[in-house]
Order: structure tokens, then C-alpha cells, then sequence
């Protein structure tokens, strides 16, 4: 390695390092922020793979975290899968990830939660035709499948006239 070179690694493994510090990353993020800084593809892969060694990148503990996160903030399975792809998780670690904690199975409670939250800043909605459109829209955004909202908004209830 050249002294050029190695200072170009240095300041790499610097800038990743401190990315890691405020964050967890996946290495396609570290890869993508490195490349946006100007780096070179060689010096980026060595700090990935040094990273990596370390333990400071770690894509299956970043998945796992990520998706207790997101699950914390009421959100759907859609939205969870999409968030990942855009953070540059792996497919397959997606749908792994997806499995073991089980998001399908538990999207319905999950879904009911966000759903009594945003009931509660709906209470003057006095037409109950929009009131379902706005919490069918509401639900949408946070990334529950269409079924799941069907499901939850057809269910006996005050607002549904049950």
C-alpha cells in the first residue's frame, strides 16, 4: 500500500467509523456514503471487510434491529419490507428477518394499535363514511396490507354502525 493510499484508508475507516458511531449502518449504506465521498472502490471494499471483522457492520444484527424499531412505531409489513430495501438490506435477509419476528402473524394487533391511536384524533369526524376513509388512508401509510385494513375497518363498531 502506498502512503497515498493509506492515508485514503485511514481517512475511509475514519469516516466509516464515525457513520457507525451515530447509526448502525448495513454495509450497502457505508458503501454508498464512502462512494459519495469520493472514495475508491478497492479502498472502500477493505474497509468494509475491516469494519466487517470488527464487527462494527453486521447486516443480520442491523435487520433485527431494524425491524423491533419499526415494529415499535405501529407500522406494517409493507412498510418494513420497503424500508429495508432502502437501506440495502439483502432480500433474503429481509424476508428472514420478517419471519423471525413473526410481523405477518402479529400485522393484525399491530394494525389494531395505530388504528385506536388515530381513532382518538378522529373524534369530531361526525360522518362515518370518511371517518373510514381517512383511518383506511392513515393505515395505508403506515404500510399494512390492504387485507389487514379491510379486516380491521369492517369489524362491528361504533363507527362502522355495530
Amino acid at each position: 500500500m502506498t502512503k497515498d493510499s493509506e492515508d485514503f484508508y485511514r481517512k475511509a475507516r475514519t469516516t466509516a467509523v464515525s457513520l457507525l458511531a451515530k447509526r448502525r449502518h448495513t454495509g450497502a449504506e457505508i458503501c454508498r456514503k464512502l462512494s459519495d465521498r469520493g472514495f475508491e472502490k478497492d479502498i472502500i471494499e477493505q474497509v468494509l471487510t475491516e469494519c466487517r471483522r470488527l464487527d462494527y457492520i453486521n447486516d443480520e444484527t442491523a435487520a433485527d434491529f431494524f425491524v423491533e424499531e419499526l415494529n415499535r412505531k405501529q407500522v406494517g409489513v409493507d412498510r418494513v419490507r420497503e424500508a429495508m430495501k432502502q437501506h440495502g438490506f439483502d432480500p433474503d435477509l429481509i424476508r428472514h428477518a420478517i419471519e423471525s419476528h413473526d410481523l405477518q402473524a402479529r400485522e393484525m394487533e399491530t394494525a389494531k394499535a395505530a388504528l385506536e391511536k388515530k381513532e382518538k384524533s378522529l373524534v369530531r369526524e361526525q360522518d362515518p363514511r370518511k371517518k373510514r376513509e381517512k383511518l383506511a388512508r392513515f393505515l395505508r401509510s403506515r404500510g399494512f396490507r390492504p387485507s389487514t385494513i379491510a379486516a380491521l375497518l369492517n369489524r362491528p363498531g361504533p363507527e362502522n354502525g355495530g
